[in-house]
């Protein structure tokens, strides 16, 4: 519970408590007489009270929503051995850090569908299952991993029932966008580092010095697609607006494939 709820939820109580007290004692919840000061702090502790209550409820949500994310960022699939296929149910694994389906930290593929007999006839629960452990088993499977890929799949055909939902395979994942701002954000002098060329040609981009004092960011593939940067960065806002010009480049070069 948030401690701005409970305070909250305590206070309503204790406004309520006085405004009684105050009745039983003058016969008036409020008013302008000395002796009825006491109705009227009642009343205000109240309405403090309801405001912290609701303030509390919906800061709890929000961490709840931030508390469920960060449980499906640190979800993992692996496999106790490799090369036994027959014998998935029993060496295909998923972690489970939130201890949700099982004491252990982990589940295999044989318990999960167990558990998921017992999860499935409560509604609710169901749908919190989904929600922590879907999309990142859905994230997973569209890794390049082929052999991580794999064992999400089988997890998601038992916790969508063999309907595993589409999800468009992203352009660009978190980590690789963390990557690049890193790589921008500290600047460069008239021309990129080091590093920052290495992440352009990790990507498929390449760059030209112009007239002007710019660089022009391209993809060797197709050069009509350009993105033009300062070569003499004037504070670090240049270099986090260079990795988002990048990352939106190749998130471009991306849908232009698709199209082909």
């Amino acid at each position: 519970m948030s401690w701005k709820r409970g305070l909250g939820i305590g206070l309503i109580f204790v406004g309520l408590f006085v405004v009684v007290t105050n009745a039983v004692i003058t016969g008036a919840v409020i008013g302008f007489n000395p002796e009825n000061y006491l109705g009227l702090l009642g009343i205000f502790l109240f309405i403090i009270g309801i405001f912290l209550t609701v303030v509390g409820t919906a800061s709890s949500a929000g961490g709840l929503e931030e508390h469920v994310e960060r449980l499906g960022s640190r979800i993992a699939v692996y496999e106790t051995r490799r090369g036994h296929k027959k014998e998935k149910d029993n060496t295909y694994y998923m972690t489970d850090p939130n201890i949700f389906l099982t004491d252990k930290g982990n589940i295999s593929l044989r318990d999960f569908k167990d558990v998921y007999d017992i999860v499935k006839r409560d509604p609710e629960l169901l749908e919190r299952a989904r929600n922590v452990y879907g999309k990142s088993l859905l994230s997973i499977a569209q890794s390049r991993d082929k052999n991580k890929a794999e064992i999400a799949r089988e997890f998601l055909k038992i916790l969508y029932e063999g309907k595993i939902p589409k999800e468009e395979k992203p352009t660009i994942t978190k980590e690789e966008r963390e990557e690049i701002k890193n790589a921008f954000n500290v600047g460069w002098k008239t021309d990129f580092n080091g590093v920052q060329r290495a992440i352009l040609r990790k990507y498929g981009l390449w760059y030209e010095n112009t007239a002007g004092g710019h660089l022009t960011v391209y993809p060797l593939a197709n050069q009509n697609l350009k993105v033009i940067i300062s070569s003499n960065p004037s504070d670090y806002r240049t270099g986090r607006n260079a990795a988002s010009y990048v990352i939106n480049l190749i998130r471009k070069v991306s849908g232009e494939e698709k199209k082909k």
